[in-house]
């Protein structure tokens, strides 16, 4: 059945069951493919943009924040300069490889992305 409703000059159609749907229709959780496009995401936002590593072997992990983006983030650039894996639980552990000096990027699915310069020294440098 089929009710037409106004409110605020606009006509609304009602039915009294639900058109093309089965189960439960109120309520449940929203599939994880879909919860990064509820809300608005970015931008990403990173606990540093620049890293100085003395020398090769070192490591450093960086704080990645993207609000309500709940998916993965890739990240690219420093071939053979630094490895790093995947951002876990909002951390990107990064390790230095060999001397030179790169830029990272990480992405979100949603178009959104932070750059990390990077350097790599064969100078232990100390602060004096």
């Amino acid at each position: 059945m089929i009710r037409t409703a106004a409110v605020f000059g606009f006509a609304f159609a009602m039915s009294a069951t639900p058109q093309g749907c089965s189960g439960d229709a109120g309520g449940g959780p929203v599939p994880s493919s879909t919860q990064g496009a509820l809300f608005a995401s970015g931008p990403i936002s990173l606990s540093s943009t620049a890293i100085f590593f003395g020398a090769p072997g070192l490591a450093r992990t960086i704080e990645v924040r993207d609000p309500n983006y709940h998916g993965t983030f890739t990240v690219s650039g420093c071939s053979g300069i630094a490895s790093y894996g995947n951002v876990e639980s909002g951390e990107l552990t990064v390790t230095a490889v060999a001397a030179n000096a790169c830029t990272l990027t990480i992405r979100d699915a949603a178009g959104h992305e932070a750059a990390i310069a990077l350097t790599v020294s064969t100078l232990n440098a100390q602060a004096l």
